[in-house]
């Protein structure tokens, strides 16, 4: 499979400069993550500006400031490795990386969407990071954009179980599928989605009647529309 070309970056608010200007950027904090507390060192600016669970556990009155420590034992080292990629770039271009090396020295997409979605729970959720989830929707819509593929069924499951209706990247993926994927292929493999996905579906739906014929996909036309406020 030829690999798809990596979006142009999409820089937070704020991005690495503002923390470089905080005259705090030279204080760094060890994060040990998982069971066995992989150590990595960060400037905490850096963390506190991205991260509202870092803001948090990082002010004064908290054990963690005075010790200069953050443990976060249920997190996996490689997602967070990726996180501080993506911290100090502020580009998710190296999610491909991973994948190839996860996958032999191939590239596979259903991989990426996996990862990627991985990453958006177990960072961008558990460590209240907004920025990451908004590169990971514009990635998403990159990616469906430049290839002939869409998260599959799996992912959109992945997806689903661990949201709410409202939440913004459950609303692309259903209007992802909507746009992009054939009515029969959905009607083949009906029993391949689950009912919250077409009842979203039916919302949805009502709509993409409403649209103009002819109209591009709502992602593509406003992709921002899809991001959580930083």
């Amino acid at each position: 499979m030829s690999l798809v070309p990596n979006p142009p970056r999409t820089p937070a608010k704020g991005g690495l400069g503002q923390s470089m200007l905080s005259g705090n950027f030279h204080s760094t904090v060890d994060v040990l993550v998982g069971s066995q507390e992989k150590r990595f060192t960060v400037h905490d600016a850096l963390l506190r500006e991205h991260s509202r669970f870092f803001q948090a556990a990082l002010r004064g009155a908290f054990r963690e400031a005075h010790e200069r420590e953050v443990r976060l034992p249920d997190g996996d080292p490689e997602h967070f490795d990726l996180f501080l990629q993506w911290l100090y770039t502020q580009d998710l271009g190296h999610v491909r990386d991973a994948v190839e090396k996860i996958n032999g020295g191939s590239y596979d997409i259903d991989r990426h969407f996996e990862l990627l979605f991985h990453l958006y729970f177990s960072i961008g959720d558990a460590l209240q990071v907004r920025a990451l989830k908004n590169a990971i929707v514009d990635q998403t819509i990159h990616l469906v954009e430049h290839s002939s593929f869409v998260p599959c069924s799996q992912q959109v499951k992945q997806v689903f179980e661990r949201t709410s209706p409202s939440n913004h990247l459950r609303r692309l993926i259903v209007d992802i599928h909507l746009w992009d994927v054939e009515k029969s292929f959905l009607e083949e493999h009906e029993s391949w989605f689950d009912r919250e996905f077409w009842r979203d579906m039916a919302f949805a739906g009502i709509a993409f009647r409403e649209r103009p014929t002819g109209t591009i996909p709502p992602y593509v036309e406003n992709p921002t529309s899809y991001h959580e406020l930083c």
